[in-house]
């Protein structure tokens, strides 16, 4: 005899589900929602209509679920880090193991394939002219920095992952703006590839060359980055050993309008604390699916202040987590690439500092 659940009564159940996640998320207030789950109402609702088509979202295998009840599960996943046996209990669901890991990957490799909606550069001379207007420093087009985050041990080239660290780690690279909103995002790359690596090949570096060959000099400008990076002409990095006063003033405006990346991947980290090591451990995702879910966080970050949600403070644990890596790494990188400046990269900024400082 076949005591598999009948078609009828599977459509029964997930009906049923999907009715109880509906009256849950509606019982719940506003400021109740962004606090388990980063988004208000509304905002859940619009990310489940952007991926309600997608076919792991759709399929009847494996999660099989309501996409609000995917939906649900990713997002305070998301906002937590908290344990796969935890999370089955969301919301009082009382999900499988299985059903909750399958939930995140679903919602992750979907939202993801909307990167480049959320996260764009607009390249016309009015979002460059807003963009420069967004920092202290003059001409900058963007602010760059990589941060690393914690993954469970790969089994693939897994010393490829090894970092300064114990553990496992990617290392992902975000340009923001001026108002801590991400313009570009590159997650796919090993812990042990340095920053300046990671910008060689990145294919934002080819975009800014090409668009800043098309500009008259005098509508130049450039990205800023720490030290990590070697000093081009599209690419602005602190003098390491300043000579003279125009130099220090140089470096001290640099790093006022560098801390805007900087800020903008505390309050990621702290908005979405399965990316902060200090509190949801490694992601227990293999790195593809891990590289997803920080392009998805990055996605709803700047959704949150597109719809101005609930502005975040950098938790003290995520502020030390990012100066722990600003400690360790900034020294090798410096020894590491320093010596790659071209000469027209140092040019650039000596004209910067001397017309401007």
């Amino acid at each position: 005899m076949d005591n598999r659940p009948s078609t009828r009564s599977y459509c029964s159940k997930r009906r049923q589900m999907g009715e109880f996640i509906e009256d849950y998320v509606n019982k719940l207030s506003n400021e109740e929602c962004i606090d388990l789950y980063r988004l208000d109402k509304i905002g859940v609702d619009h990310i489940c209509s952007r991926i309600g088509e997608n076919m792991l979202i759709k399929r009847k295998t494996k999660a099989g679920l309501p996409v609000k009840v995917q939906v649900i599960v990713a997002l305070r996943y998301f906002a937590t880090g908290n344990s796969l046996q935890s999370l089955r209990d969301v919301a009082g669901l009382k999900l499988s193991r299985g059903s909750a890991h399958n939930c995140v990957i679903n919602v992750s490799v979907a939202l993801s394939s909307y990167v480049n909606e959320y996260v764009v550069y607009q390249w016309n001379a009015g979002s460059i002219s807003s963009m420069k207007q967004g920092f202290d420093f003059p001409g900058v087009l963007g602010a760059i920095d990589c941060t690393k985050i914690k993954i469970k041990a790969p089994s693939v080239d897994e010393d490829a992952y090894v970092s300064r660290h114990p553990g496992h780690y990617l290392n992902c690279q975000v340009i923001c703006d001026g108002n801590l909103k991400f313009v570009d995002v590159v997650a796919k790359w090993p812990g042990s590839v340095s920053d300046a690596v990671i910008w060689e090949y990145c294919g934002f570096k080819k975009q800014l060359e090409d668009f800043l060959g098309c500009l008259p000099k005098e509508y130049s400008g450039w990205l800023i980055g720490d030290s990590g990076y070697a000093t081009k002409e599209g690419l602005l990095t602190p003098y390491l050993d300043c000579k003279s006063v125009a130099e220090e003033k140089y470096n001290k405006c640099h790093k006022r309008s560098r801390c805007k990346v900087e800020r903008a991947i505390g309050v990621l980290k702290s908005r979405f604390q399965c990316l902060c090591k200090q509190n949801g451990g490694a992601i227990q995702f293999n790195e593809s699916t891990a590289c997803a879910i920080f392009v998805s966080c990055v996605i709803l970050h700047n959704y949150c202040i597109d719809r101005n949600i609930s502005e975040i403070d950098i938790l003290p644990h995520v502020r030390r987590e990012e100066e722990m890596w600003m400690e360790n790494f900034s020294e090798n990188n410096r020894r590491d690439h320093c010596f790659t400046d071209p000469k027209a990269g140092f040019d650039k900024r000596a004209k910067l500092t001397s017309d401007w400082f």
